[in-house]
């Protein structure tokens, strides 16, 4: 076999492998989560589902990618611990945030990396791969309720100019789209709306714009599908 071919099999074994671990290795209760502001701590479980005992690290990053300094704003406990096999640990997450917008929310990111112990087969060339997760935490000040949350997909503003779709959230909330088409075609580049933001979307180059959507709920579950038709006037008792 040519080194070439060598190293393809290579390659794709280990996505295999790492694929294995990242299904069957550590997992998390939940997949987005929601601080509010009212509670003072958040927890959530984290589980190894594998034959390995594994070495677990957890941290929280803002949304524009820089580390969260001690105090600044949330602390995961414990950052590090050890997670045997088959057993389950409880993560808390601890509001030490100043100066937090309370109109509006805050984007975290909830990162979680597992290393496996080298498994005793007393073969030393055993490759060990980290499991990561990212997840999103969306801080929500206390002023702004759950209910309000749920509406917040509804209020989106939708607009055309020309080939170009302007999505306006005039809302304190995250609103993330996932499964988005334009006449009947899918979006790869579906979007997150910031609170009180306006994205700018190449999606209509036709004459006739039609968009079908859906919005993530805080549990990070579709929400029934949504459909719009940027610049054109609904018919009277049409469905949205």
């Amino acid at each position: 076999m040519s080194n070439p071919s060598i190293m393809r099999t290579v390659t794709f074994c280990l996505l295999v492998l790492y694929s294995a671990w990242a299904q069957a290795g550590i997992v998390i209760g939940g997949t987005r989560f929601v601080f509010h502001g009212s509670e003072d701590t958040l927890s959530f479980h984290v589980r190894n589902t594998t034959s390995l005992p594994y070495l677990v690290q957890t941290k929280i990053l803002p949304s524009e990618g820089q580390p969260v300094e001690s105090g600044d704003a949330f602390i995961p406990t414990p950052p590090l611990f050890a997670l045997n096999a088959g057993r389950e640990n409880s993560v808390r997450i601890v509001d030490t945030s100043e100066g937090l917008p309370q109109d509006r929310e805050s984007l975290f990111w909830l990162m979680i990396a597992g290393i496996p112990a080298a498994s005793k087969t007393g073969n030393e060339n055993t490759v060990q791969f980290a499991v990561r997760h990212r997840m999103k935490l969306f801080y929500r000040p206390a002023g702004l309720s759950d209910v309000a949350a749920k509406k917040a997909p509804s209020r989106l503003q939708w607009t055309r100019s020309d080939a170009a779709v302007q999505i306006k959230n005039p809302t304190p909330f995250y609103v993330t789209l996932i499964n988005v088409t334009v006449n009947g075609q899918p979006i790869e580049d579906a979007t997150m709306l910031a609170p009180f933001a306006t994205e700018s979307r190449p999606w209509c180059d036709a004459p006739r714009c039609e968009i079908r959507w859906q919005a993530l709920n805080d549990l990070g579950v579709a929400q029934p599908a949504r459909r719009v038709e940027p610049g054109v006037q609904p018919r009277k008792g049409s469905p949205r």
